[in-house]
């Protein structure tokens, strides 16, 4: 990578892989160099400078995709405090995080939407079908039924008109 036009050192890309990361750092001052002291933040994940510590190294683990600065900073056993120095990393998003991952995601979201209410719809249809045919078949039944009745209710008009003529001939 290049370095960008402000004059800070190039951004590190890092993989999803990697994303545990240990930095080790020192101070120059080398009179009683236990006694030097470190300050510490990952910008991007940290909003505050750590407290001072005689630690030199710090370690992150499981770091999310995105943009990081991590600076540190040192003073001596006379609580002389140095520059703070930066190193910029960006950590890579793992491959299922990914735009074009997001847009097979609504790719494959909407083909599963479109496959359950293209089926939806076909066994609706196939229902609707059985129903229609079941409707025809008993309208056929109640017709029959029907010209049953009127036969009937014929056959005993002319029993009952029968038995009023002989009645009236007696």
């Amino acid at each position: 990578n290049s370095p960008d036009l402000s004059g800070m050192r190039a951004v590190i890309k890092i993989p999803w892989s990697s994303n545990d990361l240990t930095f080790y750092y020192s101070a120059t001052f080398f009179e009683d160099a236990e006694k030097n002291q470190f300050s510490y933040r990952l910008a991007g994940m940290d909003s505050v400078w750590s407290n001072w510590t005689n630690d030199h190294k710090k370690e992150y683990t499981n770091l999310r995709e995105g943009h990081y600065i991590f600076e540190v900073k040192s003073r001596n056993q006379y609580l002389v405090e140095g520059s703070a120095d930066s190193f910029s990393f960006r950590i890579s998003a793992p491959w299922y995080r990914t735009w074009w991952m997001y847009l097979a995601y609504i790719l494959i979201g909407g083909l599963a939407v479109y496959g359950l209410v293209f089926i939806r719809t076909r066994n609706l249809k196939a229902r609707s079908v059985i129903l229609e045919k079941t409707v025809r078949e008993r309208t056929n039944e109640i017709r029959i039924q029907k010209k049953n009745v009127e036969k009937l209710s014929e056959i005993g008009k002319d029993i009952t008109s029968s038995l009023s003529l002989e009645n009236i001939i007696k």
